[in-house]
């Protein structure tokens, strides 16, 4: 498979990039709770970029789809591969699907989705079952598809770690305790005021360590997702859902792709 046209949109020796996602439904919109839709970007990494409010979340991905013999692409693959939540790899001949999974999750310990590229329309991808990513064996397996032509399959993994982002939001938002406001000044006396911002930032501190974040399970992603990006909407379908445990990780010091 084919996935050249897509050189000039990855950075890094031509594997990497980052993404700013944004969720552009409603998010109290019934709708949005059963098929979101999230308009990914996709920017060189190197440059430091400046602070947005409007992003839901901002990662890197890699993606592989040169071949055995181009070693200079493989490295930087793997390098970029290091410090990437969602990465993607094309599928080679004779290559089971799953395997490529097993492969990228087994050995990138940072990996939240990777996804085997099987054909310009269809990635089968895994998803770790929990945010506690170092030596999380379990997660599930699924197929993503589009019929859309020039469908941008190698974002699949990316588009699923964007709502895994948009989830943890949510179900961290419902289990917070809720912190008092801060102080609003109302003396005249900067001392007093500072003593009162003091005070107020020991109790939100003690109420956060009395009420821990729960280590929830991710649940299983829904069956539609849909993809903006570069104006142009692709919609998703998730399938083939199969609970999995990961091959066992290599010792940390041997951890590589």
């Amino acid at each position: 498979m084919q996935l050249e046209q897509q050189a000039g949109r990855l950075w890094g020796g031509g594997v990497a990039a980052r993404i700013d996602a944004r969720i552009t439904a409603d998010p109290g919109d019934a709708e949005t709770e059963s098929a979101p839709v999230f308009h990914l970007s996709r920017h060189d990494p190197a440059p430091a970029p400046g602070p947005d409010d409007t992003l839901l979340t901002m990662f890197l991905t890699a993606v592989d789809t040169g071949t055995p013999e181009d070693r200079s692409r493989a490295a930087a693959f793997e390098r970029w591969a290091r410090t990437s939540p969602a990465v993607a790899a094309s599928v080679r001949e004779h290559e089971a699907p799953e395997l490529v999974v097993d492969r990228l999750m087994s050995n990138l310990v940072v990996v939240n989705t990777a996804g085997a590229l099987i054909d310009t329309q269809t990635c089968r991808v895994g998803l770790r079952s929990t945010f506690e990513r170092l030596d999380n064996p379990d997660g599930v397996l699924l197929t993503m598809t589009s019929e859309t032509p020039d469908t941008p399959v190698e974002l699949f993994p990316s588009l699923l770690y964007a709502w895994l982002s948009w989830w943890r939001q949510r179900d961290r938002a419902r289990d917070a305790p809720q912190t008092p406001p801060p102080p609003r000044r109302d003396s005249a006396d900067i001392n007093d005021f500072a003593g009162e911002v003091a005070a107020w930032i020991e109790r939100a501190a003690e109420l956060n360590r009395s009420h821990p974040a729960p280590k929830a399970n991710v649940p299983l992603p829904p069956e539609r997702l849909d993809l903006i990006e570069d104006g142009h909407r692709y919609t998703v379908h998730l399938s083939d859902f199969e609970l999995t445990t990961w091959p066992d990780l290599p010792p940390a010091t041997d951890r590589g792709l």
